[in-house]
């Protein structure tokens, strides 16, 4: 799994149109609402440290980053680690 570094995950996150909770739980995972389905409360934890993920209800689905945005975005996983390097200063 990739590490784009927390502000580059953030980031991320807020273009996605996820509002990132002050609060952060164990070891970096936050809940949240899931962008990939209708969602009424936090079904989706994300890592802030390391930009892996996971949704508990709903899609069901898990992976990096990149496989979040790609899948939010419908870019390809390839376009979504390309501007997730960049955003982290590192062309890939």
């Amino acid at each position: 799994m990739a590490k784009y570094g927390r502000p580059v995950i953030i980031n991320a996150l807020y273009e996605l149109g996820i509002e990132v909770p002050k609060v952060i739980e164990h070891n970096g995972w936050v809940a949240m609402k899931c962008p990939l389905h209708e969602d009424s409360s936090p079904s989706l934890s994300v890592n802030l440290n390391e930009g892996g993920w996971i949704c508990y209800a709903g899609c069901g689905k898990s992976g990096d980053l990149a496989e979040l945005v790609s899948q939010a975005t419908g870019t390809s996983i390839k376009e979504a680690r390309q501007h997730l390097y960049i955003a982290a200063g590192d062309e890939g």
